[in-house]
């Protein structure tokens, strides 16, 4: 939650026009002001805590230490401050908003937050954006048509802060109104034409929504705003391909012998079909450097598809299984899309071969901790997973709808996060991946 910048914007002309009567605790109190402009919160810090040693009853010396603390991100300290500036003067309305700020910040203090940001507005009903923060209070405590409430009276605020919609596009997600939550995203956009996150959030929305158009086209706009997302993918077409007459007839081969093997895969294609050339193209080597060949044996491991990097002892391979082999639909089929997904999928990741060389050399040789050698391979693999998204929605999905086959953004992992960091924080369960693949392989090949 920022709370920090809009906490101070908004107590610091209230700081200014209320003075202090004993003369060292206003010397004090008027330095700790300078200071705390200059967002010197220690210092700051200090000089309030000396007024207050020279008038211990003065609420605003209380008041404005909370705010030097708040900056300082110590919100116990914080909220004692606010609450001994309430004990003194009850009525200061912007005390019960500055504690309600910090107990945003203190966990499982959501409830705490919302009384004080309500009586603060019962204090004084007038003063805008705190109605907002207690719309945020509530979405952070999952009651989420109180926070709908709050952020649509907020939008009717003169000159309303554009984050409000935002949170009430997050709020109506929560809510499963997804058509509501796209057209706050779209004023948002309309004004903010540039914001990624804000494209990519739409996106999320319109797959839920059903919207699949809306949400293929803002990943291709995030991609087109930056090229960083795509990681990299690129596609010149047959025309640019400068591949050995030889490396082609490999790679039709290996695709003929992948459509018979996986028939599924060839339910809506054809040879002269830009997908068909594509995934040639890929088999002779358009972008590893060298032939790659197709494997009718099924993946080692119960994961859909798997690829072989090549070394010098064995060749670059890709494989895909039949049937899903856990979770919910063991021993079903896998569809035409999701067969599709898996060969693009690994036609991309066999590219990092030489990175994963790199990251398992350097493993051997005690660079990397088993958490650092898990997260780089996972890491490497998503980059994988930003290339298959972009070829997605740059072209698969197209010559999909030209044929009127109905492709599944969810198949391709249009939600696929904006940074790996991101990702990260959902890869805690050590019996899931990557940890049950890649941590796996650290303790029997190179912890031994």
């Amino acid at each position: 939650m920022r709370t920090k910048r809009y906490a101070l914007a908004l107590f610091f002309v209230l700081i200014l026009i209320r003075p202090l009567k004993a003369d060292e605790a206003n010397r004090a109190y008027d330095r700790g002001l300078a200071l705390l402009g200059q967002g010197q919160f220690n210092a700051a810090a200090a000089e309030f805590s000396s007024s207050i040693r020279h008038n211990p009853e003065q609420p605003l010396a209380y008041y404005c230490r909370g705010i030097a603390y708040a900056g300082l991100g110590q919100h116990t300290s914080a909220i004692e401050d606010f609450t001994a500036t309430i004990r003194l003067d009850p009525s200061s309305h912007d005390a019960f908003y500055g504690r309600g700020l910090s107990y945003l910040e203190q966990p499982r203090s959501s409830e705490r937050a919302i009384a004080d940001f309500t009586e603060s507005l019962r204090l004084s009903p007038s003063i805008r954006g705190r109605r907002f923060m207690r719309g945020a209070a509530y979405l952070q405590a999952g009651e989420v048509q109180s926070a709908i409430r709050d952020f649509e009276q907020s939008l009717q605020e003169p000159d309303a802060q554009a984050q409000v919609r935002l949170y009430l596009a997050n709020a109506y997600c929560r809510a499963q109104e997804y058509v509501k939550a796209i057209d706050c995203y779209t004023k948002f956009i309309t004004a903010n034409p540039r914001d990624e996150l804000t494209y990519f959030s739409r996106s999320l929305a319109a797959g839920q929504a059903g919207d699949d158009r809306q949400a293929i086209a803002d990943i291709r706009t995030l991609i087109q705003l930056n090229p960083a997302h795509a990681a990299g993918y690129s596609d010149p077409g047959p025309a640019a391909a400068t591949l050995r007459p030889e490396d082609l007839e490999h790679g039709r081969k290996q695709v003929r012998q992948m459509l018979s093997e996986r028939p599924e895969m060839a339910r809506h294609v054809t040879e002269d079909d830009p997908l068909f050339d594509w995934t040639v193209r890929q088999f002779a080597g358009e972008n590893l450097g060298q032939v790659i060949w197709w494997s009718p044996v099924s993946p080692k491991s119960p994961a859909a598809a798997e690829h072989q990097v090549p070394t010098e002892f064995q060749r670059a391979e890709i494989r895909i299984r039949m049937k899903h082999a856990e979770g919910a639909r063991q021993g079903e089929k896998l569809s035409f899309d999701e067969l599709w997904h898996c060969a693009a999928f690994e036609l991309q990741n066999v590219l990092n071969a030489s990175h994963f060389h790199r990251t398992v050399a350097d493993a051997y040789a005690g660079k990397l901790s088993r958490e650092q050698f898990v997260f780089r391979m996972a890491e490497l693999e998503y980059e994988a997973g930003l290339r298959t998204r972009a070829f997605y929605v740059e072209q698969y999905a197209a010559w999909m709808a030209a044929k009127n086959v109905k492709s599944d953004p969810a198949t391709w992992r249009l939600s696929l996060p904006l940074s790996f960091e991101t990702l990260k924080e959902q890869m805690q369960d050590p019996t899931a991946y990557p940890w049950s693949c890649y941590g796996v392989f650290y303790d029997t090949e190179i912890a031994p």
